[in-house]
């Protein structure tokens, strides 16, 4: 059986993982469980779903402002890709719904086990500008 649409697959790239998640960003639809940042529940990592919590919470998340450019997106870009190993990261570039541009640091690992081995993750995303 083929994979649901919308979640992680085995074999894609972290760039094609990473346009999946963008994918479904762009297509928001509060509520729907592939559309919108509840989405991207499904392409986080177990550690980003501890930190952040259930769909219901990536919904709110992504939500706020620092986020919110990325819901429903008129244009999103990557650059600066670094890979070593199981990890990969980028900077992406987004104009929002409202027009106004914001810029991000995107980071994924591939799945090292179980059943998401082998599937490149969302493992964190922080705002330009924003201090951890």
């Amino acid at each position: 059986m083929p994979p649901e649409r919308g979640t992680p697959t085995p074999g894609r790239t972290a760039e094609q993982a990473l346009d999946a998640v963008l994918a479904a960003l762009a297509r928001d639809a509060a509520g729907r469980p592939r559309h919108g940042p509840a989405a991207v529940y499904a392409h986080a990592s177990d550690r980003m779903r501890s930190l952040v919590g259930d769909a219901a919470a990536f919904e709110r998340a992504f939500r706020t402002t620092l986020y919110a450019p990325l819901v429903g997106h008129r244009m999103a870009a990557t650059n600066d890709w670094d890979r070593l190993g199981n990890s990969a990261r980028c900077h992406l570039s987004v104009v929002g719904a409202d027009g106004l541009e914001a810029g991000y640091t995107v980071a994924l690992t591939r799945s090292a086990e179980g059943a998401r081995g082998g599937r490149w993750l969302l493992s964190g995303i922080v705002r330009d500008g924003v201090e951890l």
